[in-house]
């Protein structure tokens, strides 16, 4: 899969997101429209998304988290994975704290009662 991603990538995307602050050496160049294409193509797959996010890539990622099958990743497997993606989720340990709107970015695989997942305070559903 991440020669597939590497297909996709463009030299000019990957300057962007290094320009973000992602680092170079986490980044294949892949534009999230591709991404977001690949994820469709694949279909829902637990096992793949986290091969996927194990890989440290920045685009990997991306794709694991469309790939999740959300009803069955667990408590744990979130807090994993965050941890993983920011250092955890206090202000010793994470590597985003100083960019609020990632502060919390496992918000987005958080599911309601509904299975559904919500934005900011958790009373906007996506």
């Amino acid at each position: 899969m991440i020669i597939r991603l590497q297909g996709c990538a463009s030299e000019k995307y990957k300057a962007n997101v290094v320009k973000m602050g992602i680092p170079d050496e986490n980044s294949i160049g892949v534009p999230t429209a591709d991404i977001r294409r690949l994820a469709k193509e694949i279909g829902n797959s637990n096992e793949l998304a986290f091969e996927l996010w194990e890989t440290g890539y920045h685009e990997a990622r991306l794709l694991a988290v469309l790939l999740f099958e959300k009803k069955q990743v667990s408590a744990a497997d979130v807090e994993k994975l965050m941890t993983a993606a920011t250092g955890g989720i206090v202000q010793e340990t994470s590597h985003s704290w100083e960019v609020p709107a990632q502060r919390y970015a496992y918000d987005v695989i958080i599911l309601d009662e509904y299975g559904k997942s919500c934005r900011g305070k958790g009373d906007s559903r996506v």
